[in-house]
């Protein structure tokens, strides 16, 4: 995220600027963090990666991937 400009918090809630707002509630967030661990990750249609950690937290959902060896 560049910087908090783009960010407004609501209690319970979630509203990014980036592209137009978007307001989310941290209870979808929440829900959405329990299934995307351990998915995989593409790039141009191959599998890059695989989400090892998600956070939900008031600027958004953050992912951490653990990339596949080439």
């Amino acid at each position: 995220m560049k910087d908090d400009k783009e960010h407004l918090t609501i209690e319970g809630y979630v509203i990014t600027r980036r592209h137009g707002n978007y307001i989310v509630a941290k209870e979808v967030l929440e829900d959405l963090k329990v299934s995307l661990k351990g998915m995989t990750v593409s790039q141009k249609g191959r599998p890059v990666g695989r989400i090892e950690e998600v956070e939900v937290d008031d600027k958004g959902l953050r992912v951490k991937i653990k990339m596949f060896k080439k």
